[in-house]
């Protein structure tokens, strides 16, 4: 088999990154499907192709890596080297020989280099844009995102609207911020290691810490 690794939620600040394998005796049962790299598709779309993969593929594995994991990682070794760790875990359960892999690192060969070093004896090809050139990537991009998107509205249905979850959106914003003023502490499902939680943080609490002084 090969297979296709791909993640979902790298950015965001709040909830989990989701990463994907999916894996094929047969290229051709996905490229059949048309697949493309998820951003570029709609959520319908996505949801859609996201059961075609289920049928076609022979293996499809997903990782969730929640945001205290996330944010261990960003203070001592880096993202990049927590991604190629579940990389490799999701490798090993699979008896692919081949792997095409999505690179987060700006060195695509360091990238599957670190990769290779955690899962010996399997060719590992990470590559810039593997999402939209070749449709096992695509298929593990999709699923990714699709479960993503799924934790996501779970969480809403608790918390209420979150917005995107990144950095830039201001609804998210609001929403974190408003969370920590009512319960006094960072929220488990936001990254704290990210600038915008530790920019809020400080807005939030040395505001109450004057309130309380004045």
């Amino acid at each position: 088999m090969i297979g296709g690794i791909d993640e979902a939620g790298r950015g965001p600040v709040v909830g989990p990154m989701v990463m994907a394998l999916v894996a094929v005796e047969d290229p051709s049962a996905l490229e059949e499907l048309g697949l493309r790299d998820s951003k570029k598709l709609s959520p319908e779309r996505r949801e859609e192709l996201y059961d075609e993969i289920l049928e076609v593929a022979d293996a499809v594995l997903v990782k969730r890596i929640e945001p205290f994991v996330i944010d261990a990682f960003v203070e001592v070794k880096g993202l990049n080297r927590l991604e190629a760790l579940v990389a490799a875990q999701l490798i090993r359960s699979v008896p692919v020989k081949k792997i095409y892999v999505d690179a987060p690192d700006t060195d695509p060969l360091r990238y599957a280099e670190m990769i290779k070093q955690l899962a010996p004896g399997v060719e590992i090809i990470a590559e810039h844009g593997a999402d939209d050139r070749y449709p096992v990537v695509s298929a593990a991009s999709i699923v990714a995102k699709v479960e993503r998107d799924r934790i996501i509205r779970r969480m809403e249905e608790v918390y209420g609207s979150i917005g995107s979850g990144y950095p830039h959106d201001e609804e998210t914003i609001r929403f974190v911020e408003r969370w920590m003023r009512k319960m006094g502490r960072v929220p488990s499902f936001v990254r704290g290691s990210w600038r915008t939680s530790k920019r809020i943080s400080q807005k939030v609490f040395q505001r109450s810490l004057e309130d309380f002084l004045w």
